[in-house]
């Protein structure tokens, strides 16, 4: 497990991210295969054995993990948890290292940003000038996000992570979240505490590149972006943006249906503890009320993804989950009798003269149901 904790400057706002929870689907259990219920087999139908998706043997191997006394999180016992940053701009990252796509990662604050491209010039100007490395060298390098949006950041979040590679040694170490070449499938408006104030308020289905597998990915990501500080005496904003209650959840492409219940779980799951709550509330000069509040909206990004799946395009997703079965040589079954719905291995119902189990047709609504396990050979 991997755990790396340090110090940023930061300032002003407070808000948060994470909460909410899942369940896996279906009868399936977590261990072993299932034979065929009696009524099939009473039917004279082909003995089926049934095995427990991946999603569900993770969430049975479900563990909870204390960083530091700052907070907890529950995560599959086979995973690992990066952390880097400290205070409002603390990283958490659960990953799968076998699938690295696999993951849910979170921070309060993410930034800072610079409004426009005269802003960045203002800084470099000065930085030239002065030579002063820590006031202008590190502004002038910040990112500019314009137009100042939750799509515009991802667009463009290799660049980012390599600012923040370079010009802050409190997060070395920490394994970033590799996300290239992301394209919004869609996104839903969010309504929350920060919305009289966002410039941008989203939830995104959103696909990208995992840099280091090459591995395409499908996720939710959640940030509210607000208008940090306005300083306009150049002529222009030369202030910054921030994005608050940054958050998602990650699979591979095509699986997120799949693995959502146990990805908004363990979303749901992260607690800050006390200790946490009074070092926001030092390093922000802020209250405690306040910085309880940070806390206490933890459940409120659950909510919100879930809320941004339920409402996902469906024809999108029955492609995307028959796209996902063509390339990994599944064909989908729907029990007649529990209307849940399994994927088969090619070929493990050749043969199989029953009614229960009926594949599905292409473009089926039950391509929208969650995998409840697995048919084998």
């Amino acid at each position: 497990m991997k755990r790396k904790r340090s110090k940023w400057i930061c300032t002003l706002l407070c808000v948060v991210l994470t909460g909410g929870c899942g369940s896996s689907a279906g009868t399936a259990t977590t261990e072993g295969t299932i034979p065929s219920e009696t009524a099939a087999a009473a039917a004279g139908e082909k003995s089926v054995a049934i095995e427990p998706t991946r999603a569900q043997k993770l969430s049975a191997a479900l563990h909870e993990v204390n960083y530091e006394n700052l907070f907890t999180i529950e995560i599959p016992e086979s995973w690992e948890l990066s952390v880097g940053g400290t205070e409002m701009f603390l990283w958490l990252r659960a990953y799968d290292p076998a699938e690295p796509t696999l993951q849910v990662y979170a921070t309060l604050k993410t930034g800072y940003f610079l409004k426009n491209q005269s802003a960045k010039q203002f800084y470099q100007n000065a930085y030239q000038m002065t030579g002063n490395k820590l006031l202008y060298g590190a502004t002038a390098a910040l990112q500019v996000l314009e137009p100042a949006t939750l799509e515009h950041f991802y667009e463009n979040y290799m660049e980012y992570i390599g600012i923040i590679a370079e010009w802050e040694p409190t997060f070395a170490g920490f394994d970033y979240p590799q996300i290239d070449q992301f394209e919004t499938i869609e996104s839903t408006p969010v309504e929350n505490e920060l919305s009289s104030i966002a410039l941008d308020n989203q939830m995104i289905h959103g696909s990208f590149i995992e840099t280091l597998s090459q591995q395409k990915g499908e996720g939710m990501f959640g940030g509210t972006v607000v208008d940090l500080i306005s300083m306009t005496d150049p002529g222009f904003d030369c202030g910054y943006d921030t994005i608050y209650n940054l958050t998602a959840i990650t699979a591979p492409y095509g699986m997120l249906g799949e693995y959502e219940a146990l990805l908004t779980k363990m979303i749901s799951s992260i607690t800050y503890t006390d200790a946490y709550v009074t070092q926001v509330m030092q390093a922000q000069q802020i209250t405690m009320e306040n910085a309880r509040q940070i806390a206490a909206m933890t459940a409120e990004s659950s909510r919100i993804i879930t809320d941004g799946w339920n409402a996902r395009q469906k024809s999108y997703d029955i492609k995307s989950q028959e796209y996902s079965d063509a390339t990994l040589g599944y064909d989908r079954y729907l029990d007649t009798e529990t209307n849940q719905v399994y994927r088969a291995e090619l070929g493990a119902m050749d043969g199989y003269d029953g009614s229960r189990y009926q594949k599905l047709d292409q473009g089926s609504t039950y391509y929208t149901e969650p995998v409840a396990g697995y048919i084998l050979k």
